[in-house]
């Protein structure tokens, strides 16, 4: 982690995805982490996937992942700014369904992104609570997204510790899974996935799989999003 450009480059690389399938991965990463523990209720697993959503750039087919929100009355998808940088037109898809999605924030900084997209059919909504727990090593999370070309995946892992500005998750990620949002056991929201570790050794730079980036949660103001969705919602926008 000392070459802090290389490290950004390749944290880029990661985590913009196109559709064609990745099949470098070893399989025994993902059966791994996607055991379930005893401790994760249902409720909280059905919460997750029933809440994931595919958010795409419709001219490239390039996607990443993020989850549908209810906020103050109003629906919106969390994900990774680096995700919808730079895209013209964004979908949010479950599914057959496709809604458009507009950006409402977007802070490159913490690579967090909100879009505030129509009610969904399709999905189940997370309520909009913050974890006051999950930055202490050890707590567990769960999330839901679409690495390697897969289908929607659920996959669990305990906080490692924080480099500079982002959560440290020792998990399983790879290229589409990132927006992915990381909830704690209790259903509420720690961060948005931005990218996978990167190491040196012997053989150069290396991605390290199971240490995962996830941008805290707790690094955006939610007032200054209820109050520029108020703004969206009586047209100052």
């Amino acid at each position: 982690m000392k070459n802090r450009s290389l490290i950004f480059f390749l944290v880029c690389l990661v985590t913009i995805f196109l559709t064609s399938p990745q099949k470098s991965i070893a399989s025994t990463i993902q059966s791994k982490y996607t055991q379930i523990p005893a401790s994760a209720s249902l409720k909280v697993r059905k919460k997750v996937l029933q809440s994931a959503v595919k958010v795409l750039d419709e001219s490239t087919g390039s996607y990443g992942s993020g989850a549908y929100i209810v906020l103050d009355d109003e629906y919106i998808v969390l994900t990774a700014a680096h995700v919808i940088d730079g895209v013209e037109k964004i979908l949010v898809k479950n599914g057959y369904e496709v809604v458009p999605g507009e950006v409402i924030f977007q802070d490159d900084v913490n690579d967090i992104a909100f879009l505030k997209v129509q009610q969904m059919k399709s999905r189940d909504p997370l309520k909009y609570k913050i974890s006051s727990s999950a930055a202490i090593a050890g707590s567990p999370v769960l999330y839901a997204g679409y690495p390697n070309a897969h289908d929607l995946l659920l996959f669990f892992g305990n906080v490692a510790g924080r480099y500079t500005n982002v959560l440290l998750i020792h998990s399983y990620a790879w290229m589409g899974a990132s927006g992915s949002v990381v909830l704690d056991f209790d259903g509420k929201i720690v961060g948005v996935l931005v990218a996978i570790d990167v190491g040196g050794g012997v053989r150069g730079m290396q991605l390290v799989e199971d240490v995962v980036w996830v941008s805290d949660i707790n690094n955006v103001n939610i007032e200054t999003i209820k109050e520029l969705l108020k703004k969206k919602k009586q047209g100052e926008m």
